[in-house]
C-alpha cells in the first residue's frame, strides 16, 4: 500500500452530545471513541499522513490518557478548531501526543488553514485545509474543511445561505467532517468519489 495524505475533521473525541446533535450512529461516546481511534490506528499504522481539519477534542491529553497516542504523530497534522483547547501550554501538550504539527489556535478557527501538496491520478495538487470552509482557494486545486459537520443535509437552507460558494462550485470544496466520510480518514480520491455519490 502506498503511503499517502488522509484527512478527517470534527471528531469530538469524548463529546457525547455530539451523537445527538449530528445524529451519529453510536451507543455511546465509548463506542464513539473507540470506533474512531481504531480507523486513525489503521492509518497511523499504514504510515499514513493524518491531516486533521479541526475540532478533534476538547481534551486531547484525557483522549490520550483513556486511549494512548499515534505513533507516527511527528508527521499528523492538526489544523485547530473552534473546540480544540491549545492555547493552553497544558491543554496544548496533550495534542502533541497525535500530532507534530498544530496550524491556529481556537481563537483564529475561523482563518486557521493549512497548504499541503497531495497527489492525484499521478498530477500533484494543492490542498487548503482549513477547520472553517475558506471562500480564497489561496492558488489551490481543493478546499478540505471541517466545521460544518453534516448541515448541509440537516439544515440545507442554514448551509446554502452561510456558505453559498460551497453550494455553486462543489468540486473544489469538500467536506472532510467525519459524519459525511464514514468516521475514518479518507485519501483525497476516496474524498472526491464520496463527495461526488452524495452530490
Amino acid at each position: 500500500m502506498a503511503i499517502m495524505n488522509v484527512y478527517l475533521s470534527d471528531s469530538h473525541f469524548g463529546h457525547a452530545n455530539i451523537i445527538k446533535y449530528c445524529e451519529r450512529p453510536f451507543r455511546d461516546v465509548d463506542h464513539m471513541d473507540a470506533v474512531m481511534m481504531q480507523a486513525l490506528r489503521e492509518a497511523d499504522c499504514a504510515g499514513h499522513t493524518i491531516c486533521h481539519a479541526g475540532d478533534f477534542s476538547f481534551d486531547a491529553e484525557r483522549v490520550g490518557a483513556r486511549h494512548g497516542t499515534l505513533e507516527g504523530r511527528s508527521r499528523h497534522v492538526l489544523i485547530a478548531g473552534n473546540h480544540d483547547r491549545v492555547r493552553s501550554p497544558e491543554r496544548r501538550r496533550g495534542y502533541y501526543g497525535f500530532f507534530g504539527q498544530i496550524a491556529g489556535n481556537e481563537r483564529t478557527w475561523r482563518t486557521n488553514a493549512l497548504i499541503v501538496e497531495d497527489e492525484l491520478g499521478g498530477k500533484r495538487v494543492r490542498v487548503l485545509l482549513s477547520h472553517a470552509p475558506q471562500m480564497d482557494l489561496q492558488g489551490c486545486d481543493f478546499n478540505l474543511y471541517g466545521h460544518t459537520h453534516n448541515s448541509a443535509t440537516r439544515k440545507p437552507d442554514y448551509f446554502a445561505e452561510t456558505y453559498p460558494w460551497l453550494i455553486s462550485n462543489p468540486s473544489r470544496y469538500i467536506s472532510v467532517s467525519v459524519e459525511n466520510i464514514g468516521y475514518r480518514p479518507r485519501t483525497l480520491a476516496e474524498l472526491i468519489e464520496l463527495s461526488r455519490a452524495s452530490g
